[in-house]
């Protein structure tokens, strides 16, 4: 799958969005952006409410390089 937005204020940058299939529930999603912040990494807040069907959550690197984590519902 290949995702195109327009985001001006992100030129320069990139963007990587995850599919996490594997976890099982919201815990597991917790507990892997919880391992992400033990890491110094800042993992951003677990969405819930943009979608019914996906739970997001967002991080970006110094350099402002965002990553998605996305997993089904």
């Amino acid at each position: 799958m290949v995702q195109l937005f327009a985001s001006p204020e992100r030129a320069g940058q990139s963007a990587l969005t995850l599919d996490l299939e594997d976890l099982e529930d919201l815990e597991d999603l917790e507990q892997e952006l919880a391992a992400m912040q033990g890491r110094g990494l800042d993992a951003g807040a677990l969405d819930d409410t943009t979608s019914d069907k996906v739970l997001i959550a967002t991080t970006s690197d110094p350099e402002g390089n965002a990553t998605t984590l996305v997993e089904q519902r």
